[in-house]
């Protein structure tokens, strides 16, 4: 008797088993549609018209943050993108949105081609200066030996500031499943952005704001030989003002109209142009063999004006990112308008961190 109570409770404990098993099974399948339909809803949000579907984690909960807000966002969501346990903090976009921006931003802004550029996770960062020089001389072999100065060194301290842009989407276009929603706020925070921080790097004050290569007082500067225009001779002396060590790596900055005016400068015979256009694609055209790169923020040939710029920028300024982007979602600000905002905020510091490396021309006689 014993021995068949102890079968029947082991068949029903196995009956049992499987039954959970079974169950468990059903309760994953289920779990598994859950995350299909979850994901499914999530990718037709913010599919467009011409096939714009989220590739990676980050985007699609970049386009859900932007669309609905982070309520909808589940947990692995917003650590994905989370910048602090601040509730009020922003959420940092993905990758590809970021590398998006900052192509446009060299787009607006060349100095960010020529210049250096360094990512720092504090608020300032100090560039180690020489000052002194080391001496050194001929000499007898009992010979008195002077040591009137030696290796010094000085920091050079670039702080980072706080840019922003704000962009107001109406709801209308959120709901709208065939507007690339997160390809209009890159290109509205792109364009703000890169027109106040472009011209930042050329006149900045320091007061707030990175310190501009116009402003900097220990940047030289030559003479165009012309109180009123550009010269060919002018041209020449502002390059070779420079040390050649500097030269190597030189590069004009202009704008277009400035541009215009060099593309018609001729040699002393008057039959030639010192404009050397480039044939190779992607290469930047050369002036007496620099490249020459377009800048809309420097001034217009005018007397006592300083429309060209020429050195070695990378070494002569130094760009320094702190937070490349974060964005905001602000709902009730304009809520009886039906519209939401994206508060986009950067942190950049700039500074002229080698004078000698770069000179500026000068219109005058």
């Amino acid at each position: 008797m014993n021995d068949e109570r102890l079968d029947k409770l082991s068949r029903d404990l196995s009956d049992g088993i499987e039954r959970i098993h079974a169950r468990m099974s059903k309760f994953e399948t289920a779990m598994d549609k859950a995350e299909v339909t979850r994901k499914k809803a999530n990718t037709f949000a913010v599919s467009s018209a011409n096939g714009y579907i989220p590739s990676t984690e980050e985007e699609k909960a970049f386009s859900t943050f932007v669309r609905q807000g982070d309520g909808r966002m589940d947990a692995y969501e917003k650590k994905t993108l989370v910048l602090s346990n601040d509730p009020q903090a922003g959420y940092l976009a993905p990758d590809g949105f970021i590398a998006e921006i900052m192509l446009k931003l060299q787009e607006y802004s060349p100095v960010r081609k020529v210049a250096g550029i360094r990512q720092t996770d504090a608020t300032a960062v100090q560039v180690p200066k020489q000052t002194g020089v080391v001496d050194a001389g001929w000499t007898s072999e009992i010979g008195t030996r002077i040591a009137d100065a030696n290796l010094s060194f000085g920091l050079e301290t670039i702080t980072t500031h706080e840019m922003y842009c704000l962009v107001k989407v109406g709801r209308q276009m959120l709901e709208d499943s065939r507007v690339n929603l997160d390809q209009f706020i890159q290109g509205e925070a792109a364009r703000k952005l890169a027109n106040i921080e472009g011209l930042s790097f050329l006149t900045g004050n320091t007061t707030g704001q990175p310190e501009g290569l116009l402003v900097n007082a220990n940047i030289g500067s030559s003479n165009s030989g012309n109180g009123t225009n550009l010269t060919a001779d002018g041209m020449i002396d502002l390059v070779y003002s420079l040390p050649q060590e500097y030269r190597r790596n030189g590069a004009f900055l202009m704008a277009r109209s400035t541009i215009q005016e060099v593309r018609k400068l001729k040699s002393a015979n008057s039959l030639e142009y010192i404009w050397q256009p480039s044939f190779a694609a992607g290469q930047p055209e050369t002036l007496l063999g620099y490249p020459i790169f377009e800048c809309c923020d420097m001034p217009a040939v005018a007397n006592a004006a300083f429309p060209v710029l020429f050195g070695d920028f990378k070494r002569g300024y130094l760009i320094v990112d702190r937070i490349q982007l974060e964005v905001s979602r602000l709902i009730e600000r304009w809520a009886e308008l039906a519209m939401i905002g994206y508060h986009a905020r950067k942190r950049v510091g700039g500074q002229v961190v080698l004078a000698e490396a770069i000179r500026k021309l000068l219109i005058a006689t």
